[in-house]
């Protein structure tokens, strides 16, 4: 079963106990599990594959027919698809029914005003999308994405921003990983222990390197 950022956060969060909710820890905390994520996806290459993101339609532009917006930094697209705002969002999985979805296949980015101007000729439902292939993250969609709906991509490369409800190819060993991250930080910081920050941040080294041969065998 794939993991949500919500089920990393929630389950670091049980492991903190009572540093979850101090309130000078939480903001601190936060950028914490994103940091270790950003570290073990830069260490570890096979966190870099199979990431889900949800872009709504407030963060595109309309230009004439098409939809205009930033994909995720240096995003390496092999599955992208437009759905309703109110569709479960385990209905982007692979075992989603395809009429609940726009699924877009890539085109040149030569092709892009061809969009705008709606001159393309759809092909069994389907719609366009084409990435700029030198930023890799300026993107234009057709058909341009409605106010109730939001794109979904799946993608490879490092993720920096998380939503709670998308799927991450993080797997379970990850959350003990991410809290021995944060509580090293937290005793370091905020408890003025380096003694015990040193011990958890060897310890999530130690965890970081047998992940990493683990995918490696």
């Amino acid at each position: 079963m794939l993991l949500t950022w919500k089920d990393i956060k929630d389950g670091v969060d049980v492991l903190l106990t009572e540093d979850a909710d101090r309130l000078n820890v939480t903001g601190f905390k936060d950028r914490l599990v994103r940091r270790a994520a950003i570290d073990l996806q830069t260490y570890i290459p096979q966190l870099r594959k199979a990431h889900q993101s949800f872009i709504p339609s407030e963060e595109f532009m309309t230009e004439g027919e098409a939809s205009v917006g930033n994909l995720p930094h240096a995003a390496r697209i092999w599955d992208v698809f437009i759905i309703d705002d109110n569709a479960d969002p385990t209905d982007a999985d692979d075992t989603a029914s395809p009429c609940d979805r726009i699924i877009l296949d890539a085109i040149s980015w030569d092709e892009r005003y061809n969009m705008v101007c709606g001159s393309l000729c759809p092909q069994n439902g389907r719609g366009y999308f084409a990435q700029h292939p030198s930023d890799m993250t300026t993107v234009y969609i057709w058909p341009k994405i409605a106010a109730t709906q939001r794109l979904v991509l799946h993608w490879q490369g490092r993720k920096f921003d998380f939503n709670d409800d998308e799927q991450t190819p993080f797997p379970e060993q990850v959350i003990t990983l991410i809290y021995q991250f944060v509580k090293s930080f937290i005793l370091l910081d905020q408890d003025g222990e380096p003694t015990r920050s040193k011990q958890f941040m060897d310890d999530y080294k130690l965890g970081r390197r047998i992940l990493k041969a683990e995918y490696n065998q």
